[in-house]
């Protein structure tokens, strides 16, 4: 599900954020992750469902006001990856947590860094919390259209 968001927005994101915005854009590309820790629990990850209903991103600020949302799911994240490793349903380890674990130990200074980068975008804050709304939901909707509750 996560995969499904993350992949097609990053994309979109790359075509308006390059290094030359944010240095270390490469290392934020959190659906290689997921890609990852689905492979080491076993999980298929071939041809996954994408979503094409995504936030409409023409700008430099529309990037980051999508890449917040993308951004602040790592903080929480790192609190989700405690829960997953308490459960005992699957086996989750160290080894298969990359997408919730976020940046680990860097996590909190990438988080400044990213709000460092969005503040030189302050004068078209609008523009940003506009994308960030419609990302967050974007994936609202995406995850009732892909979530089929066990029953």
């Amino acid at each position: 599900m996560f995969y499904g968001f993350y992949q097609p927005l990053e994309k979109i994101i790359s075509q308006y954020i390059g290094r030359e915005i944010l240095y270390d854009i490469d290392e934020r590309r959190n659906s290689i992750s997921i890609l990852t820790d689905l492979k080491a629990i076993g999980r298929s990850t071939g041809a996954p469902w994408l979503c094409t209903d995504l936030p409409n991103i023409n700008s430099t600020a529309n990037a980051l006001g999508a890449m917040y949302v993308l951004e602040g799911s790592t903080l929480g994240g790192r609190m989700i990856s405690r829960m997953l490793m308490k459960n005992d349903f699957v086996q989750f380890d160290a080894s298969n947590l990359h997408f919730f674990s976020g940046y680990g130990e860097n996590t909190g200074s990438k988080w400044t860094n990213f709000l460092f980068v969005i503040d030189q975008y302050g004068n078209e804050a609008i523009d940003m919390i506009r994308t960030a709304n419609d990302t967050f939901n974007c994936l609202t909707k995406w995850m009732e259209t892909v979530y089929e509750p066990q029953g």
